[in-house]
């Protein structure tokens, strides 16, 4: 399954212009510090977040770029006589569009916790022909919206009926923009997956363990503002990563994903990257004839970047994509890999 859409952006960090069509492997490649992971950052946010940012205003810009389904859709959920509406696909990806012109800015800097970030323009361009219906669901006590894609049930909702009606459009859209960009992927199953050898995969305890504390240290100050070494915010993909990977049920084991598991291990690996205390969720690299392992630190850099990968697909049973960032000292490759199973 490919992204439902052309991504083009312009005027953001070094790169003046990009058209991405993201299909289930995609490398950029190119030198070093010329904009790659930034597209990376944007692809793995709009595959992945909730879009808050993106969709301020939505009401106002609703009414004024499609009054008529805004005006259709409130009939829906007010008039019982009202059965059914239609909007087309093409209206949903020129309204996303108008949110981008709007909080093109605000949702970068979301990305990169940064208030300095920018991007001249965010668009998206589909070719697609797809119409949604949208009918009341008479199955449910309260009150019911389902959306059809062609004649597949796309998503549904349930409300109640003392639910100010502006407040469920604006549900109902968000939901629907939400679902377009992310390409129907469930919530939580995009991962972002940085070069070890910035240090992330190596030093992700202590980077733990160092937020708590200051967290902890927060609460018990008495009052007193304790920023004597303030830790700056990372960018929302890498705080993702650092959380699944501290996450990551090490009491379960993936089993659907064993073949593609040993298949690295065998040939990339030259070993196995295990997890060898579920409490503290220590990992190490047991090479390849060797019963005894060893840590993290003192193995090559193909190991310490293929540890995160490993670890996903043997531990976790939410992964749907991979966003990768692989960073060498002549150039990055990065890749967008879409995981079935």
């Amino acid at each position: 399954m490919n992204m439902a859409y052309k991504l083009i952006v312009e005027n953001y960090g070094k790169i003046e212009r990009a058209e991405i069509e993201v299909t289930p492997l995609t490398l950029f490649v190119g030198d070093n510090n010329s904009g790659k992971s930034y597209l990376l950052s944007l692809i793995w946010a709009l595959l992945s977040e909730d879009n808050i940012m993106l969709c301020q205003d939505l009401d106002n810009l609703l009414e004024s770029n499609l009054p008529q389904f805004y005006m259709d859709l409130h009939n829906l959920i007010t008039d019982k006589q009202i059965k059914q509406i239609e909007i087309d696909e093409k209206d949903i990806i020129q309204f996303i569009n108008e949110l981008f012109k709007v909080n093109k800015d605000k949702f970068v800097k979301s990305i990169f916790n940064f208030d300095g970030m920018s991007i001249g323009k965010i668009e998206i361009q589909n070719n697609s022909k797809h119409q949604y219906r949208i009918k009341m669901d008479t199955t449910v006590e309260d009150s019911g919206i389902e959306i059809y894609e062609s004649d597949e049930l796309w998503m549904r909702f349930v409300f109640s009926s003392e639910l100010p009606y502006k407040k469920v459009i604006s549900r109902i859209i968000t939901q629907m923009i939400s679902e377009f960009l992310k390409n129907n992927l469930a919530p939580g199953s995009t991962f972002y997956l940085p070069a070890a050898r910035t240090g992330f995969m190596l030093a992700k305890n202590t980077i733990n363990q160092v937020g708590r504390k200051r967290a902890f240290d927060w609460q018990i100050g008495n009052g007193i503002a304790m920023k004597s070494a303030e830790v700056s915010p990372f960018p929302k993909p890498i705080i993702h990563f650092l959380d699944t990977i501290d996450d990551l049920n090490y009491n379960t084991r993936e089993s659907s994903r064993l073949n593609l598991i040993e298949w690295i291990n065998d040939n990339m690996a030259k070993g196995r990257v295990e997890c060898i205390d579920n409490n503290s969720g220590t990992i190490q690299y047991i090479p390849k004839g060797m019963d005894s392992g060893i840590p993290l630190r003192a193995t090559s850099g193909v190991v310490t970047e293929l540890a995160p990968l490993i670890l996903l697909l043997r531990y976790s049973r939410t992964i749907k994509e991979y966003v990768m960032r692989n960073q060498k000292c002549v150039c990055i490759r990065s890749c967008n890999i879409r995981w079935h199973g």
